[in-house]
């Protein structure tokens, strides 16, 4: 056997797989040996050196051919692709974010706000514009307590097709079913990023309160622990407070345990109700004296009435005119006060009728009936609350005055 063709013929062979890797061939599926090594086209077209003068299996190296780098043109498809959806993307959303800054979606945010009962910061987004001591039920306790809060129907822009600074923003509404609307002024500020658009509102959706009661020291709402004191002045006590849109249970905290008082409903629904020459809706708190006030003041009366029968106390110029007289014969009572009344439209006082008898010490003197009525007058101090005595029991000035006198 001629060994030198062989290793001629062997370094042809390997030379003729070369040439096809070189020149990018994919059908050749046989193997060529060279020095111990045979050279093996793969079906994806790589080309691998396969060693077979090694135990435990064969030693690869890939060979780069044609078919790969065909592959290369696919991978910019992709790569291009991908580019046009994250551009596509970027510009939906800033479309979608630029929407989302319009007049009619910021006032939709902060009815937003206030229907899910975040007072605060609805408080944040648009300022009341009030003092501090009139927002004291503007917090997401007092809201969270409303029966009833905001139920938003529809929300226009009147000036959407506008380029002016100034939209007005319309937005229908409701509180326990009962519809209302508001207009809200909304102003365009600097843009963020100068994309970006900023609108300010700049009416808050609250109503306010003139609260007034006797002997009312302050309100409360339901179960929310704040309280809003009353103020006291020569008109009475009042309070001016705010409300975000709810039905509320207003309890008042009374001065005295000789006052009652319901507790007072309120429906706050923005403008809504308010007089067209006010900017407040007026809320009066009914308060009632307790029986024991008018016991006291029934017994106060008897206490005076028998003074006026006594010498020297019938002088008082609280008594009766017909009483003060030093030459009586007869000077006595002749119906007890039995029952006292609300005097109109004065509520610190009531009333009790009765009569005395009285006779001239002089020859000839007639007896008569002098027919009184007898009025107490409850002590108030500067703040219009009761003044007690020692054992905690309300005082009055009591006056007796003759409604006619008649021969008996």
């Amino acid at each position: 056997m001629d060994t030198s063709r062989n290793t001629h013929n062997g370094d042809s062979f390997a030379r003729f797989g070369a040439d096809m890797s070189s020149s990018g061939a994919s059908s050749y599926g046989g193997t060529a040996g060279a020095q111990g090594a045979q050279v093996r086209l793969l079906e994806d077209g790589t080309l691998v050196r396969v060693s077979t003068g090694h135990v435990g299996g064969t030693q690869a190296g890939a060979y780069p051919t044609a078919a790969v780098r065909k592959r290369r043109p696919y991978s910019m498809i992709i790569a291009f692709t991908v580019v046009i959806a994250l551009i596509g993307v970027g510009v939906a959303g800033l479309v979608v974010a630029r929407s989302m800054r319009t007049p009619e979606a910021q006032v939709r945010r902060y009815l937003g706000l206030l229907s899910s009962g975040q007072a605060s910061a609805a408080s944040r987004m648009v300022d009341p514009g009030i003092p501090s001591e009139q927002r004291v039920f503007l917090t997401d306790e007092a809201l969270g307590a409303a029966h009833n809060r905001l139920t938003v129907e529809e929300i226009v822009d009147t000036d959407e097709d506008s380029s002016s600074s100034l939209h007005q923003v319309r937005a229908t509404m409701s509180v326990r079913g009962e519809s209302f609307s508001q207009t809200f002024r909304v102003m365009k500020r600097e843009p963020t990023l100068g994309i970006f658009d900023n609108w300010e509102i700049l009416d808050p959706l609250i109503t306010r309160i003139y609260v007034t009661g006797r002997n009312v020291e302050g309100m409360t709402v339901d179960n929310a622990q704040a309280t809003a004191p009353l103020t006291s002045d020569d008109t009475g006590r009042w309070a001016l407070l705010a409300f975000y849109p709810g039905t509320y249970n207003l309890e008042p905290e009374l001065s005295s345990k000789y006052v009652t008082a319901d507790s007072v409903t309120v429906v706050a629904k923005g403008n809504d109700g308010r007089p067209a020459d006010s900017d407040v809706m007026d809320v009066e708190v009914k308060t009632e004296y307790t029986q024991d006030v008018r016991e006291a003041a029934l017994a106060a009366i008897k206490e005076k009435t028998h003074a006026c029968v006594t010498p020297a106390g019938n002088l008082d110029r609280g008594c009766p005119v017909p009483l003060q007289s030093r030459n009586l014969a007869v000077l006595e009572v002749q119906n007890e006060p039995v029952s006292v009344e609300s005097v109109d439209y004065e509520p610190n006082k009531f009333k009790s009728d009765l009569s005395f008898l009285i006779r001239p010490n002089s020859s000839g003197g007639v007896l008569r009936s002098v027919p009184s009525v007898a009025v107490a007058s409850l002590r108030l101090d500067e703040s219009a609350s009761l003044i007690l005595d020692a054992d905690g029991k309300p005082t009055f000035d009591v006056s007796i005055e003759s409604t006619s006198v008649a021969g008996c």
